[in-house]
């Protein structure tokens, strides 16, 4: 689960762009042609606990991968078809390396966004692509803004299998110059999401900090901090099962995570 949280996380960080209309101001679209191709690297550090009727245990985790973002074609409506080929994942845990199961190269994403900066839709991942990648990206407003101005963006986004839910992106552009513009994108969301017969509550909030590439309209660097509280509640076992050792019935879990992007080939 926190693998893939994180990848979508560093998908929808990057899925970012703009274009300067004035010098005081930029209009945030997506601006790019089929072909055009980006390569990032992302690096993910975990610092969260486990806590449980048998003591609390911490979790220390480390994730770094490069993706290669690709435009594949650009649809009559002037949304984009983006591939996103994800390397294989280095992980550690706690200090060791960690095997992710991964076999061979992992399967590309491909995804379509709107020139505003918007998830619409998702192949290879299903729904939970779509939700939670839109919910990190900043969203972008229907007019030009300067700098200190923000906006306000109504997602709804599901995960893990959970019920839909409505959530608002605060959005601020914090710095602008002749070649980049910094947007700050905050939010707060409760989480819910059943799985195998558990089940999980909680909260989720982040805020990530994305420096665009105005001659290109693709982030240069980014850096996001999410920080997740939830509670996994387990199933009791069956009747005439037999238990293993007595185990928590519940477990509360709190991440936070510091993601840091950053583009090492393309303009």
């Amino acid at each position: 689960m926190r693998q893939r949280l994180y990848v979508l996380v560093a998908i929808a960080v990057i899925a970012l762009s703009g274009a300067v209309l004035a010098a005081n101001e930029v209009r945030l679209r997506i601006n790019a042609k089929p072909g055009d191709s980006w390569v990032y690297k992302v690096t993910v550090n975990n610092e969260g606990m486990m806590k449980s009727s048998q003591g609390a245990q911490p979790m220390r985790t480390a994730m770094t991968m490069t993706y290669r973002m690709t435009v594949q074609k650009k649809l009559p409506n002037g949304d984009y078809v983006i591939k996103a080929q994800p390397s294989v994942p280095k992980m550690t845990a706690n200090g060791r390396e960690m095997s992710t199961g991964q076999q061979g190269t992992p399967k590309a994403i491909t995804y379509i966004l709107s020139p505003n900066g918007r998830i619409r839709s998702a192949e290879g991942g299903g729904d939970e692509v779509t939700s939670v990648g839109d919910l990190m990206a900043a969203g972008f407003p229907s007019k030009p803004v300067k700098v200190g101005e923000t906006w306000k963006v109504e997602k709804e986004i599901s995960v893990g299998g959970g019920p839909k839910m409505k959530v608002t992106s605060q959005n601020k552009l914090v710095a602008l110059t002749k070649k980049t513009a910094k947007v700050l994108t905050t939010f707060s969301t409760p989480i819910e999401s059943e799985s195998g017969g558990s089940k999980m509550k909680g909260t989720m909030q982040g805020a990530v900090t994305s420096e665009l590439l105005l001659s290109s309209g693709m982030v240069k660097t980014a850096d996001g901090k999410l920080k997740m509280k939830a509670r996994v509640t387990m199933p009791q076992p069956s009747s005439g099962q037999q238990a293993g050792p007595r185990g928590p019935s519940s477990m509360d879990m709190e991440m936070n995570i510091n993601l840091k992007v950053a583009m090492v080939s393309g303009k």
